[in-house]
């Protein structure tokens, strides 16, 4: 705890969430699109000992301030997801 994970998009739902978590917070560097990226990413980062030090002093506050740790926020945004799908459903519609 307290770094954040090196990701692999793949199918499964494990791997779309943690790299929606990681971008979602900042970090979209972290992850990665195939085998090779993530090998990679993984040495890169263990490679850098001072950074993951200072990303687990960072971490708490990235997630406290992005969408993914705030629910008040994370539910704002949902609903205004919502109405853009809705007002742009019923502009299809209209325009039938």
């Amino acid at each position: 705890m307290g770094v954040p994970v090196v990701a692999k998009l793949g199918n499964s739902f494990a791997s779309r969430v943690s790299g929606a978590i990681l971008t979602a917070i900042g970090l979209p560097e972290w992850v990665a699109d195939g085998n090779a990226g993530y090998v990679d990413l993984a040495l890169k980062f263990a490679a850098s000992p001072d950074y993951l030090t200072t990303m687990r002093h960072e971490l708490p506050a990235r997630i406290d301030g992005s969408v993914a740790g705030n629910p008040a926020a994370y539910t704002r945004a949902v609903e205004d997801a919502y109405r853009a799908f809705w007002r742009r459903y019923c502009a299809s519609v209209e325009g039938n």
